[in-house]
């Protein structure tokens, strides 16, 4: 008896089509973080951002609460178990008042495109996003960095590797976030030894 290979190709083809139809839709990776991480719950990232800050976005992402001491694992453990989101702290309430922590999940995997995405910028201090990112590629080009905060006027980083040069990275760091030494340590070589303490740096402006 003759086989028709043209038949039972066109027959495992059919049956392929039908498997992958029976298939549900493929759930969304920010809403499977939140069921995750936080028993389902989770604001927009948009909705989020607009009510805090007034800033409209047009990218997508979720917010979900945290308490502080769990910050970190669990966007750690976000970064292991999925490969096309980003997790970084975009509340930090410190405990007090027993306020949690809010991580924000956004779908990307370039962090200098997560500051450009969340308009980061110093609007009373007149410090555009372009020059911001700029400077923490600059920043990055000395000491590789993850950015682990991020918000409308505040970038926090930490160092992958330990910077060689810490005096370099402080003059890069007040250079973009002056207030950092004028509102915070008062000198760079304050700032730098607080880089040193932290391992990083959180930058902001007004």
């Amino acid at each position: 008896m003759r086989v028709n290979h043209l038949s039972i190709a066109a027959s495992v083809f059919v049956m392929i089509l039908l498997a992958v139809s029976c298939r549900g839709p493929s759930k969304d990776p920010l809403v499977t973080v939140a069921e995750k991480y936080n028993a389902g719950k989770f604001v927009s990232l948009e909705d989020y951002y607009l009510e805090s800050t007034g800033v409209k976005l047009s990218v997508k992402g979720a917010v979900i609460e945290v308490d502080q001491a769990d910050a970190q694992i669990i966007m750690d453990a976000i970064r292991t178990d999925y490969v096309n989101v980003m997790p970084f702290r975009i509340e930090k309430n410190y405990g007090n008042g027993g306020k949690k922590d809010r991580v924000a999940i956004i779908k990307t995997m370039d962090q200098f495109q997560l500051v450009t995405a969340l308009k980061t910028r110093g609007k009373e201090d007149k410090v555009a996003t372009a020059s911001i990112v700029k400077a923490l590629q600059a920043i990055n080009a000395n000491a590789k960095i993850k950015i682990t905060g991020a918000g409308a006027d505040f970038v926090e980083f930490t160092f992958s590797e330990t910077p060689s040069d810490l005096s370099e990275i402080a003059k890069l760091c007040a250079g973009i976030a002056p207030n950092i030494v004028t509102y915070g340590t008062g000198t760079i070589e304050k700032l730098e030894g607080e880089i040193a303490r932290i391992n990083g740096a959180v930058l902001w402006w007004y």
